[in-house]
């Protein structure tokens, strides 16, 4: 920083000086200061490509994702050959969750340089978010092809395995995202989910264990051991879990409808019902809350209640969970014949 500082001093209108200096202050999270220095950069050279993309990638950051694609624009009608450029616009377009024109710019980026392997990863991630996980895996091993050390495509790779239910292929990739970054706490959580998915709970929870004792607030860590706990038939030590993550992510509504669940396996139905109710009042969408909290309330003797959260769980549940709507439908009817 001092240097571009020195060369600005000697000439203010030095345009490359100032969007290296822009460059600089990103890598140090520092964006609007960045921004600042874009803008200077492109008061004394309009035509400056970079400083364009520089802004956007900025702006991006800070959440301006409409004006960061302005920006991005504005660098690829300068200079439509520079594939990084084209790689940061789709990020920006994957971020607004416009995955398909995010896929169009990858698949430009890679037109212009078929060993970017930041793009050939980003296109993964877009193609893993429409559910297209046979394809993503081919991106990610198009990806490692190029880097073989990239340890977050290794993580992803593994993602996409475990989605299209073959863990134990996913479990050799988070091994690998391992070998690059011990550390790496989701590659460890991710491997737990894979050994649980092969009904190994007790190797899944020492991957869980070894991802919190490198991030501790790992929510997710918690809510999957509790899962394997519970597999065990270890419901106190399940909640335990569950608590955890509710420390650290008090809306966290899949550890609050665990734990409420466990509790109602305890016969503790008056803090099951807790639950189920924290739920609603986080996301009242989260129409299952309806069904489970029906059990408790019947076990409780106030059946009346059940019936109508059944029959709100039917009104609202999607027509994909027709299994659990008829399973409501025959509560319902055996709970009419004892009213």
């Amino acid at each position: 920083m001092l240097c571009y500082d020195r060369v600005l001093e000697i000439n203010p209108r030095h345009a490359l000086a100032w969007s290296n200096k822009a460059t600089a202050f990103s890598a140090l999270g520092q964006h609007r200061e960045a921004i600042v220095c874009c803008e200077q950069a492109l008061a004394i050279d309009s035509w400056n490509a970079r400083a364009w993309d520089n802004k956007g990638c900025a702006l991006s950051t800070l959440g301006h994702r409409q004006e960061a694609i302005a920006c991005h624009d504005r660098a690829l009608q300068i200079n439509p050959h520079f594939a990084q450029y084209w790689c940061n616009k789709g990020a920006v377009l994957s971020d607004l969750e416009r995955k398909e024109d995010a896929i169009v710019c990858y698949d430009r980026a890679l037109a212009v340089d078929p060993a970017l392997a930041g793009a050939w990863f980003n296109k993964g991630l877009a193609l893993s978010a429409l559910g297209r996980m046979q394809d993503a895996v081919i991106c990610y091993d198009r990806a490692l092809n190029i880097n073989p050390r990239l340890a977050v495509a290794w993580h992803n790779r593994g993602c996409a395995l475990s989605d299209l239910g073959r863990p134990q292929e996913a479990i050799v990739c988070y091994d690998r995202a391992l070998e690059v970054e011990p550390r790496y706490s989701k590659a460890w959580n991710m491997k737990g989910n894979a050994w649980l998915d092969l009904g190994r709970p007790q190797e899944a929870i020492a991957c869980y264990d070894q991802a919190l004792r490198i991030d501790p607030r790992l929510a997710v860590g918690w809510f999957n051991r509790g899962n394997a706990m519970s597999n065990l038939g270890h419901v106190q030590e399940a909640i335990a879990c569950y608590d955890r993550a509710l420390e650290i992510d008090p809306s966290y509504t899949d550890a609050w409808n665990n734990r409420g669940n466990g509790l109602s396996a305890l016969a503790q139905h008056q803090e099951a019902i807790v639950c189920f109710d924290r739920i609603l009042q986080i996301n009242p969408q989260w129409y299952y809350a309806w069904f489970n909290r029906g059990a408790p309330l019947v076990a409780l003797g106030r059946k009346q209640h059940a019936v109508e959260s059944y029959r709100q769980f039917i009104a609202r549940a999607s027509a994909s969970d027709r299994q659990l709507i008829e399973r409501a439908e025959q509560l319902l009817a055996e709970l009419g014949s004892d009213l």
